[in-house]
């Protein structure tokens, strides 16, 4: 049949089908899903055979014959020197010196086929070749194998070499590797040859899951040992980010104290000394918070911040809440057993916290309660000797020292002590100075009660000293102090005044009695509350006046740094509250990390 006839055929049959109601389409799309791969098998049997290759890539003296177009559309490096005026962007052949022939033919292949193989032999070696030539999907098959195939002996050299090239999630997972097998990584030789800043970040996690501190000392001095002469002068640095205060007493005695190398170094010991301090006067433990005394969190053990009481929406709270370091969510406590009371101060003895005193329907309150942290429960201990709200409160020498006040008619004077151990109170000398809602601080075995409201109304500028041996007071005026409804947190031997009705956060320095600024915090804060934990001062909620509605944010200040970062919120917003940080067992919540 001819082509003329042909075509009348199929017109016809078109009329003829058309006539029977279906309806022809004008055109079609016709996809053959093999076809890509097909040319790529086709193109990969060429570069077998060495047919139409145009550059040959050589490669520790092998020579990879390829095609321009191919290793341009697969390789980003490729595609960069070929379309670049580099002088090897039209050269017969290319050398790639930094890559061994085995792992250049591998990746020739991966590029023509899509496939390798990769091996605990190769890994390393593939995945710095698929970096280099920014091939992400060779980096990321390689990054899935090195996970995959973690063990103890090779999670910290897979950690470094992941942070070297860039590879963040292979990174991060190694890095949770080693923390969650620390105690099996730390019998291999490849921790002690570990670069020092990869080593402190590892000794400085919380995360580390050890049964006991005493392991983390001991590896860090193998690894000072391993080359002591190099790494002796980094021993106190290296120590810095040993928990020694929690080690137990014996250790500390029997191992620390007598090791060599501590013994001659001035730094370490006086890490011996603030771990001594820490074990030894257990009343002074809120004055003595560091990044050491924070326990690990595979200990069951945490350091947290516990909010109490407080003002919120007209209503009198009397809920207790801690926050938890693994999720920052909120966790509810035993409710404080008084009711509609407020502005007491709260205080932390050995681990425990006590509501001193408050205001009840305009009446000033004698009560103390006590919240039993190991049992999470309260208890009424011995009354005041006198009734009193907006005073202060502290601990020196292990017992708790309430001072000044109001009663409803006039600021006070009277201070007195408690005795946890004979459940008393005892008058002691009086205020110098009658005031009212002062900063109190315990700094140096001295009570130190700092501006305040004085009885005409009028802030005080006076810092009153309590020397309890021998019992006296001494007064000393400073202008910078001018403050009422402030707070008082101690860190590192300083007394930190922060907020009351501005953002304002001075320093006291009892050695030298010199008072000087550091960074405001990011609100002013009124009625607010604060409180050191691991290292940092914590100040939460408050009212940027007296009128202003309340606040629920939390911010946290580092001295080493001088700044103030903010750090979540309170279950509500709250003021005339108080927060306390005590160690606390959380039990399986602290093992939420090491879950896969």
């Amino acid at each position: 049949m001819s082509v003329s006839g042909l075509a009348a055929f199929l017109a016809a049959m078109g009329s003829e089908l058309s006539s029977h109601g279906h309806q022809l389409e004008d055109d079609s799309t016709y996809h053959h899903s093999l076809h890509a791969a097909d040319i790529l098998d086709a193109l990969n049997d060429q570069r077998l055979h060495g047919r139409y290759t145009d550059v040959v890539v050589c490669a520790d003296g092998v020579e990879f014959p390829c095609h321009r177009a191919v290793l341009a559309a697969s390789v980003p490096y490729f595609s960069a020197m070929f379309g670049s005026d580099m002088k090897d962007s039209n050269a017969e052949k290319v050398e790639i010196k930094q890559v061994k022939a085995s792992v250049m033919g591998e990746l020739v292949q991966y590029v023509y086929t899509g496939r390798v193989r990769i091996t605990s032999q190769n890994a390393q070696a593939l995945l710095e070749a698929a970096c280099m030539f920014q091939c992400a999907s060779l980096r990321d098959g390689c990054c899935r194998f090195l996970a995959k195939n973690l063990d103890p002996c090779n999670c910290l050299g897979v950690q470094h070499l992941a942070d070297a090239l860039s590879c963040t999630e292979l990174y991060t997972k190694a890095r949770e590797f080693s923390l969650q097998h620390f105690l099996e990584v730390v019998q291999h030789q490849e921790i002690l040859q570990v670069p020092e800043e990869s080593f402190m970040e590892l000794l400085s996690s919380d995360d580390i899951n050890t049964d006991s501190e005493e392991a983390v000392f001991d590896v860090a001095m193998a690894w000072v040992r391993y080359d002591v002469e190099t790494r002796k002068d980094s021993l106190a640095k290296v120590m810095s980010v040993v928990r020694l205060p929690l080690v137990r007493s014996e250790f500390l005695l029997d191992t620390v104290e007598t090791d060599p190398l501590i013994r001659d170094s001035k730094e370490c010991q006086e890490f011996v000394v603030e771990a001594r301090r820490y074990q030894l006067l257990t009343y002074k433990r809120h004055e003595l918070q560091s990044p050491r005394t924070r326990p690990r969190l595979s200990t069951g053990f945490a350091e947290v911040m516990l909010v109490l009481g407080g003002e919120y929406e007209e209503a009198t709270l009397n809920t207790v809440h801690y926050r938890s370091p693994i999720t920052s969510s909120w966790i509810p406590l035993k409710n404080i057993p008084r009711r509609n009371e407020e502005q007491y101060s709260v205080v932390t003895l050995v681990n425990d916290i006590y509501l001193i005193g408050g205001v009840f329907k305009g009446r000033p309150l004698c009560r103390v309660c006590c919240y039993d942290s190991c049992l999470d429960d309260w208890r009424f201990v011995a009354s005041l000797l006198v009734a009193r709200y907006r005073h202060g409160s502290c601990v020196l020498k292990g017992q708790i020292y309430v001072v000044g006040g109001f009663d409803g008619n006039k600021r006070l004077s009277q201070v007195e002590k408690y005795d946890p151990s004979s459940n008393q109170w005892q008058a002691t000398v009086p205020l110098p100075t009658a005031v009212s809602s002062p900063a109190v601080a315990t700094c140096q075995d001295r009570m130190f009660v700092i501006g305040g409201v004085c009885n005409d109304g009028s802030d005080s500028s006076l810092v009153q000293i309590f020397d309890p041996d021998p019992v006296v007071w001494e007064t000393v005026e400073l202008p910078l102090i001018e403050n009422r409804c402030a707070v008082a947190v101690v860190m590192d031997s300083k007394i930190y005044l922060i907020g009351g009705f501005s953002n304002k956060v001075l320093v006291l320095d009892p050695s030298t009695m010199e008072v000087y600024r550091v960074a405001d915090m990011n609100i002013p804060r009124t009625f607010h509350a604060a409180t050191s934990l691991g290292g940092k001062i914590y100040v939460a909620g408050g009212k940027p006046d007296s009128v202003s509605m309340p606040d629920d944010s939390i911010e946290s200040y580092d001295p080493t740094e001088d700044r103030w970062e903010m750090e979540g919120s309170l279950p509500c917003p709250l003021y005339l509250h108080g927060i306390a940080a005590i160690h606390k067992y959380i039990g399986n919540e602290g093992n939420l990390a090491y879950v896969d």
